[in-house]
């Protein structure tokens, strides 16, 4: 089997099944897009072994093999013993065979997803190439991160507009530290709506924050879709308290209300801006708009006087796009399309390697 023909059937099985056209999209997806790579690798896998191991057959079933009498499982999903790991095995249950008996071995997977590695576990009596399942591994790991990463790029592109190009580009100069630019964020609210401006930078900012960050065996993507796609009610905002005092407020993200009916939200929310205390700084409202500057408190010495310095240039812009922010929410709450083929577990997937290997 072709490593390059893995990579191009890999991205063929993703094109086929989604399409990406806007963050509702990306949060549907980014649900499932890795249940749909690991449905994919068992193909792969199961196809393989019935050619790599002499005299197996898989007819019996979709996740069984028989090889000389014995009968295999072959299981992928998350791990049970330990978060982020991936587990592919081929587990001999008919006779069964004890842990010892079987060949382990753990390799990483590149790019920015739940999982950061796969173990490996096949019996030592067969003679497979665990290098070679590793590498068909890695690469449709690989492969599927990347063509998502790209994705992610493509409709962030796509749904960035001028009010938050000219509101970014205006501030940044100002700011020649990257810490400093990255953490900033700006925040609109028109009539009942809040949510964040969407531009390319603080989005691939965040990406980046959250890959490192996050909870573990949590999808950075889909932290990311969630913070870009949020559409609060603004009477649970900390944003409306902030312009109805008239100044920089600091608030505590735990005693968010959104909360609980938005946990992915707001715990996107704390790993980007917290993980306590944000700052906000309202820089104009305009009957039932308003506009404000988002960002850790830590940093309020460093950017509270470069925001006053902006105001009046910053408020300029929104006025400008202020027709324009009934059109920008209808594109955040534009339903998708896409259909949600896998679920949280597909019927071939299941981390479940420590109860069908005995100790």
């Amino acid at each position: 089997m072709e490593i390059i023909e893995v990579k191009k059937s890999t991205i063929e099985h993703l094109e086929s099944q989604f399409r990406l056209e806007s963050i509702n999209d990306l949060i549907n997806v980014a649900q499932c897009f890795e249940d749909c790579l690991q449905r994919h690798l068992g193909e792969l896998l199961v196809n393989g072994i019935g050619r790599w191991v002499k005299g197996a057959s898989y007819n019996i079933g979709y996740d069984r093999v028989e090889v000389e009498g014995a009968t295999y499982l072959f299981r992928l999903g998350e791990s049970t013993k330990e978060i982020g790991i991936m587990d592919v095995a081929l587990v001999q249950i008919q006779p069964k065979l004890s842990l010892r008996q079987h060949k382990q071995m753990t390799v990483k997977l590149p790019g920015h997803g739940t999982f950061k590695k796969a173990t490996i576990c096949f019996p030592k009596q067969q003679s497979i190439d665990f290098e070679l399942v590793s590498l068909i591994t890695t690469t449709v790991f690989e492969s599927g991160y990347s063509w998502f990463e790209s994705k992610v790029t493509e409709v962030i592109r796509m749904s960035s507009n001028m009010l938050g190009q000219s509101l970014y580009n205006n501030l940044y100069p100002l700011i020649p530290d990257d810490k400093l630019r990255n953490s900033i964020w700006f925040g609109a609210g028109c009539k009942d709506a809040c949510f964040f401006v969407i531009d390319s930078e603080p989005s691939k900012s965040a990406l980046h924050i959250l890959s490192k960050r996050r909870p573990l065996a949590t999808n950075p993507y889909l932290l990311l879709s969630e913070l870009l796609g949020a559409n609060m009610s603004v009477d649970k905002t900390f944003a409306s308290l902030a312009v109805k005092a008239g100044k920089c407020c600091d608030f505590d993200l735990s005693n968010a209300k959104y909360k609980e009916e938005m946990p992915l939200m707001a715990q996107a929310e704390m790993e980007v801006l917290g993980p306590k205390s944000i700052s906000i700084f309202p820089i104009t409202k305009q009957k039932s708009s308003y506009l404000v500057a988002v960002f850790p408190t830590p940093y309020k010495k460093d950017l509270l006087q470069i925001l006053k310095t902006r105001r009046s240039e910053l408020e300029s812009i929104f006025l400008r796009s202020h027709s324009k922010l009934p059109k920008i929410i209808n594109a955040i709450r534009s339903i998708s399309n896409t259909p949600s083929i896998y679920g949280k577990t597909g019927e071939f997937v299941g981390g479940v390697l420590k109860s069908i290997i005995s100790p």
